[in-house]
């Protein structure tokens, strides 16, 4: 929950998402063995975040990739496509932004106080 309150909040009002995934995935690399050892299998875990959505135009779209990217969560914050659309009438532009959690470093998440009004 709180990969997608990070990436929620940012979100501009003349953006919207029509797709959000966030999946754990893994990296697998092959290290190559020696004469006296085996070659081996690193696993690298981490989780893949993937965004499409709408903007009303280009303008919006920098801002909103740039809100991940300066999040030290997310890790390779790539704006895959911006495409022009219309929705009816309405020029707009598609997206789709992707990015990565890695899952080798600890976390903290604090969560803001908020003070009952009476």
């Amino acid at each position: 929950t709180d990969v997608i309150a990070s990436i929620a909040a940012p979100v501009p009002p003349d953006v919207t998402l029509t797709f959000a995934n966030v999946s754990g995935r893994e990296d697998r690399q092959r290290v190559p063995g020696t004469a006296k050892a085996p070659g081996s299998t690193v696993i690298t875990p981490y989780i893949a975040v993937e965004l499409e959505g709408i903007a009303g135009d280009d303008a919006c779209l920098p801002g909103f990739v740039g809100g991940p990217e300066a999040d030290e969560l997310f890790d390779q914050v790539t704006l895959e496509y911006a495409r022009s659309r219309y929705v009816g009438a309405v020029a707009a532009r598609s997206f789709r932004i992707t990015s990565r959690i890695s899952l080798d470093r600890c976390y903290e998440f604090g969560r803001a106080l908020t003070e009952a009004t009476p």
